[in-house]
């Protein structure tokens, strides 16, 4: 009986790391397999859901990155401080369907509503990072530009 129990056990655990093994053949490095459109980690980052743009030592901060800020904290930025957040949460990636595949209502809403805040976390320190998204009904497919790339961006 315990024997049997054994081999019942190795046989799950054998059948659990086989297919570990087939989703991680099916991506290459740099393709992640999901990209989330609303999830509970949004909720936690979003720190101002109704933000509006706002103005600050006179470049309009775009109200897609001021809602991941409490109100307090945009009061001393810099210029080059918010020109560095938009770019991060609006401007740090490339569309990379083509835009004669998406809707006008789709490119409309990328354009002017969608923001990075949830995926900067598949960033990586040197290399660009492919996603599948799924944002307001569309699908599309984005680069991230890596966290080098911003961080030279900023200089």
């Amino acid at each position: 009986m315990k024997t049997s129990f054994n081999f019942f056990i190795a046989l799950i655990l054998g059948i659990s790391y086989a297919n570990l093994g087939y989703s991680q053949d099916k991506f290459t490095k740099d393709v992640m397999p999901i990209a989330p459109e609303y999830s509970n980690t949004e909720s936690l980052l979003i720190k101002n859901k109704n933000a509006d743009n706002v103005l600050i030592d006179g470049v309009l901060l775009d109200k897609r990155a001021a809602k991941y800020y409490f109100k307090n904290d945009l009061i001393d930025l810099s210029k080059q401080k918010v020109l560095a957040i938009n770019f991060l949460y609006i401007n740090s990636y490339a569309l990379k369907t083509s835009e004669s595949k998406l809707s006008n209502d789709c490119i409309d809403n990328i354009k002017n509503n969608f923001d990075l805040g949830e995926y900067n976390r598949y960033r990586k320190a040197n290399e660009r990072v492919i996603l599948p998204v799924k944002y307001k009904e569309c699908g599309f497919v984005i680069e991230l530009f890596s966290w080098n790339e911003i961080d030279n961006y900023n200089k």
